[in-house]
């Protein structure tokens, strides 16, 4: 039986949210699916090349980088981004959102 490329694509999906939430022994990970995202000013402190997940929260409306550099996307959000030491990125709430620390740094939950 042939597979279509769009359940293959659903399987490939899962897989890698799994390997992202759980780590996959190349990165290192952080954060874990009974998480409570809805602590404002909570620092979340991430060395170069782990990462750290956040589920959808409306509650959490904002990061800001304290320091260091990082690259977080955001499910249904089709842009990625770069923030460096300063400044902010607005959230929607709606979806996972996934931190990666390019260099080591602190980031930090708060209002918009």
């Amino acid at each position: 039986m042939k597979s279509s490329g769009l359940n293959l694509f659903g399987e490939l999906s899962r897989s890698l949210t799994w390997l992202l939430r759980m780590g996959n022994g190349l990165i290192s990970h952080t954060g874990s699916p009974s998480y409570t995202a809805c602590k404002r000013g909570l620092n979340i402190r991430l060395e170069k090349g782990e990462l750290h997940t956040l589920p959808a929260a409306p509650c959490i409306p904002a990061l800001v980088v304290q320091s260091g550099i990082f690259w977080v996307t955001q499910e249904n959000d089709p842009r990625d981004y770069l923030l460096k030491a300063g400044e902010p990125l607005s959230l929607s709430g709606k979806g996972t959102v996934v931190i990666e620390a390019l260099q080591s740094g602190v980031i930090e939950l708060t209002e918009s």
